[in-house]
């Protein structure tokens, strides 16, 4: 994903976002940490070339037709985003095409949202 041009400039909002939720959450006391935008982009650039052989955890659970862990990351991201009154587009967008895809490898596509 990242070798492409639209793939990276999707990590970046992805990881912009998430860097805006953390510092949210710093300065209400709900986190004592918050990485910046450029070091999680460094982070996440650095892991995907890293693990580019790999297929990914979430991949697999797609692949085999079982549950993936879209809601305890993109989905408690744009939850948590939603409860501080910020908007995760990005990683909104995210969590429901692997909801998608999940339910369309399950037949149950009535019930994405």
């Amino acid at each position: 994903m990242l070798e492409r041009v639209e793939g990276r400039h999707f990590a970046r909002e992805v990881v912009a976002e998430l860097a805006l939720l953390s510092s949210a959450m710093v300065a209400r006391g709900q986190s004592t940490a918050a990485p910046s935008g450029s070091e999680m982009l460094d982070f996440v650039t650095d892991t995907a070339g890293a693990t580019a052989a790999n297929w990914s955890s979430m991949h697999q659970d797609v692949s085999r037709k079982r549950k993936t862990e879209v809601e305890q990351l993109n989905g408690w991201i744009v939850a948590k985003a939603r409860a501080l009154g910020l908007h995760c587009e990005h990683n909104e967008w995210l969590a429901r095409h692997v909801r998608r895809l999940q339910a369309s490898r399950t037949n149950e596509l009535s019930a994405v949202p």
